[in-house]
Protein backbone atom coordinates (compact mmCIF):
# COMPACT_ATOMS: atom_id res chain seq x y z
CA UNK A 1 0.00 0.00 0.00
CA UNK A 2 2.90 2.46 0.34
CA UNK A 3 4.45 1.87 -2.94
CA UNK A 4 0.67 3.10 -4.34
CA UNK A 5 0.39 6.33 -1.89
CA UNK A 6 4.17 7.16 -3.24
CA UNK A 7 3.44 7.15 -6.66
CA UNK A 8 -0.03 9.14 -6.11
CA UNK A 9 2.13 11.97 -4.10
CA UNK A 10 4.63 12.21 -6.18
CA UNK A 11 1.91 12.77 -9.18
CA UNK A 12 -0.61 15.21 -6.65
CA UNK A 13 2.98 17.47 -6.26
CA UNK A 14 4.00 16.94 -9.80
CA UNK A 15 0.64 18.81 -10.77
CA UNK A 16 0.40 21.30 -8.45
CA UNK A 17 3.98 22.51 -8.95
CA UNK A 18 2.71 22.65 -13.08
CA UNK A 19 -0.72 23.89 -12.27
CA UNK A 20 0.75 26.62 -9.53
CA UNK A 21 3.44 27.70 -11.66
CA UNK A 22 1.11 27.99 -14.66
CA UNK A 23 -1.87 29.67 -13.22
CA UNK A 24 0.39 32.06 -11.98
CA UNK A 25 1.96 32.95 -15.40
CA UNK A 26 -1.35 33.36 -16.25
CA UNK A 27 -3.41 35.70 -13.26
CA UNK A 28 -0.44 37.79 -12.48
CA UNK A 29 0.23 40.93 -14.90
CA UNK A 30 3.79 39.69 -15.65
CA UNK A 31 3.21 39.58 -19.22
CA UNK A 32 3.89 43.22 -19.25
CA UNK A 33 6.56 43.20 -16.97
CA UNK A 34 10.54 43.68 -18.80
CA UNK A 35 13.60 44.10 -16.76
CA UNK A 36 16.35 45.90 -17.11
CA UNK A 37 18.24 44.59 -19.90
CA UNK A 38 20.34 41.51 -18.11
CA UNK A 39 18.49 41.43 -14.85
CA UNK A 40 16.06 38.36 -13.96
CA UNK A 41 13.13 38.51 -11.10
CA UNK A 42 14.80 35.67 -9.03
CA UNK A 43 18.49 37.11 -8.33
CA UNK A 44 18.15 40.85 -8.88
CA UNK A 45 16.76 42.89 -5.65
CA UNK A 46 15.37 45.39 -8.64
CA UNK A 47 13.41 43.09 -10.55
CA UNK A 48 10.37 41.27 -10.78
CA UNK A 49 9.88 37.56 -11.99
CA UNK A 50 8.32 37.81 -15.60
CA UNK A 51 5.95 35.73 -17.29
CA UNK A 52 8.42 33.75 -19.65
CA UNK A 53 10.31 32.67 -16.16
CA UNK A 54 7.48 31.51 -14.72
CA UNK A 55 6.27 29.65 -18.01
CA UNK A 56 9.96 28.44 -18.25
CA UNK A 57 9.83 26.90 -14.51
CA UNK A 58 6.24 25.29 -15.66
CA UNK A 59 8.75 22.69 -18.03
CA UNK A 60 10.80 22.14 -15.34
CA UNK A 61 8.10 21.21 -12.52
CA UNK A 62 7.06 18.77 -15.32
CA UNK A 63 10.17 17.71 -16.27
CA UNK A 64 10.44 16.63 -12.70
CA UNK A 65 7.19 14.78 -13.00
CA UNK A 66 8.19 13.20 -15.73
CA UNK A 67 11.72 12.06 -13.86
CA UNK A 68 9.69 10.69 -10.78
CA UNK A 69 7.34 8.29 -12.98
CA UNK A 70 10.62 7.26 -14.98
CA UNK A 71 12.37 6.24 -11.16
CA UNK A 72 8.81 4.54 -10.37
CA UNK A 73 8.74 2.41 -13.50
CA UNK A 74 12.25 1.09 -13.63
CA UNK A 75 12.34 0.39 -9.76
CA UNK A 76 9.43 -0.55 -8.22
CA UNK A 77 6.39 0.57 -9.69
CA UNK A 78 6.80 -0.83 -13.29
CA UNK A 79 6.26 -4.19 -14.36
CA UNK A 80 8.61 -6.98 -13.74
CA UNK A 81 9.52 -7.48 -17.36
CA UNK A 82 10.89 -4.01 -17.85
CA UNK A 83 12.41 -3.76 -14.11
CA UNK A 84 14.32 -6.71 -15.32
CA UNK A 85 15.52 -6.19 -19.03
CA UNK A 86 18.04 -3.93 -20.15
CA UNK A 87 16.47 -2.80 -23.33
CA UNK A 88 13.11 -2.02 -21.39
CA UNK A 89 15.18 0.12 -19.14
CA UNK A 90 16.85 2.25 -22.06
CA UNK A 91 13.51 2.49 -23.65
CA UNK A 92 12.26 4.02 -20.73
CA UNK A 93 15.68 6.17 -20.46
CA UNK A 94 15.16 7.42 -24.15
CA UNK A 95 11.32 8.22 -22.96
CA UNK A 96 12.30 9.81 -20.06
CA UNK A 97 14.92 12.22 -22.28
CA UNK A 98 11.97 13.41 -24.94
CA UNK A 99 10.63 16.40 -23.17
CA UNK A 100 14.00 18.07 -24.01
CA UNK A 101 12.73 17.72 -27.37
CA UNK A 102 10.04 20.14 -26.41
CA UNK A 103 12.38 22.59 -24.54
CA UNK A 104 12.60 25.04 -27.41
CA UNK A 105 8.59 25.11 -27.38
CA UNK A 106 8.96 26.83 -23.81
CA UNK A 107 10.73 30.47 -23.06
CA UNK A 108 14.98 30.54 -22.59
CA UNK A 109 15.97 32.33 -19.59
CA UNK A 110 19.45 32.56 -20.27
CA UNK A 111 21.89 33.05 -16.89
CA UNK A 112 24.65 33.67 -19.00
CA UNK A 113 23.06 36.05 -21.17
CA UNK A 114 22.41 38.34 -18.17
CA UNK A 115 25.80 38.66 -16.88
CA UNK A 116 27.72 39.08 -20.12
CA UNK A 117 24.33 41.72 -21.05
CA UNK A 118 24.98 43.81 -17.38
CA UNK A 119 28.95 43.63 -18.38
CA UNK A 120 27.97 45.50 -21.77
CA UNK A 121 25.09 47.84 -20.94
CA UNK A 122 24.76 50.56 -18.39
CA UNK A 123 22.17 49.31 -15.44
CA UNK A 124 19.58 52.14 -17.30
CA UNK A 125 19.96 51.40 -20.71
CA UNK A 126 16.81 50.82 -22.44
CA UNK A 127 15.60 48.49 -25.40
CA UNK A 128 13.57 50.94 -28.03
CA UNK A 129 11.35 47.99 -28.63
CA UNK A 130 9.99 47.52 -25.61
CA UNK A 131 9.30 51.33 -24.64
CA UNK A 132 5.76 50.34 -24.16
CA UNK A 133 6.11 47.87 -21.39
CA UNK A 134 6.50 48.66 -18.19
CA UNK A 135 9.83 49.57 -17.24
CA UNK A 136 11.38 47.89 -13.33
CA UNK A 137 14.33 48.48 -11.34
CA UNK A 138 16.46 51.14 -10.25
CA UNK A 139 19.58 52.36 -9.95
CA UNK A 140 22.32 49.06 -9.03
CA UNK A 141 25.73 50.30 -7.22
CA UNK A 142 28.72 49.01 -8.91
CA UNK A 143 29.31 46.51 -6.02
CA UNK A 144 26.30 44.73 -6.21
CA UNK A 145 26.36 44.40 -10.13
CA UNK A 146 29.59 42.36 -8.88
CA UNK A 147 27.68 39.93 -6.30
CA UNK A 148 24.75 39.67 -8.56
CA UNK A 149 26.94 38.77 -11.54
CA UNK A 150 28.39 36.27 -9.63
CA UNK A 151 25.18 34.96 -8.42
CA UNK A 152 24.12 34.16 -12.44
CA UNK A 153 27.29 32.84 -13.08
CA UNK A 154 26.75 30.02 -9.98
CA UNK A 155 23.20 29.88 -11.15
CA UNK A 156 23.98 28.76 -13.94
CA UNK A 157 26.68 25.91 -13.41
CA UNK A 158 24.00 24.62 -10.42
CA UNK A 159 21.78 24.78 -13.75
CA UNK A 160 24.40 22.36 -15.44
CA UNK A 161 25.35 20.43 -13.17
CA UNK A 162 22.15 19.43 -12.36
CA UNK A 163 21.01 18.95 -16.12
CA UNK A 164 24.24 16.78 -16.78
CA UNK A 165 24.76 15.23 -13.16
CA UNK A 166 21.84 15.12 -11.41
CA UNK A 167 19.11 14.16 -14.03
CA UNK A 168 20.47 12.71 -16.66
CA UNK A 169 23.40 10.77 -14.68
CA UNK A 170 20.84 9.85 -12.37
CA UNK A 171 18.67 8.35 -15.12
CA UNK A 172 20.91 7.02 -16.42
CA UNK A 173 22.51 4.93 -13.76
CA UNK A 174 19.25 4.19 -12.60
CA UNK A 175 18.62 2.41 -16.17
CA UNK A 176 21.94 0.26 -16.42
Amino acid sequence: FWKTKCLLYDIVLGILGMVTTVTAARDFPHRHVSNRVGESGTLSTAAIVTQSEMIEHSFYQGLNLWQAMFLHAVTWAGPENLRHSTMGKLFTLWLVTLPWGIRKLFPVNSFSANWKTRARKKPNEQDATKSVQIRVGTEIERKELKIINRMYQIKKWQYVFYKHVILHGLNISVAL
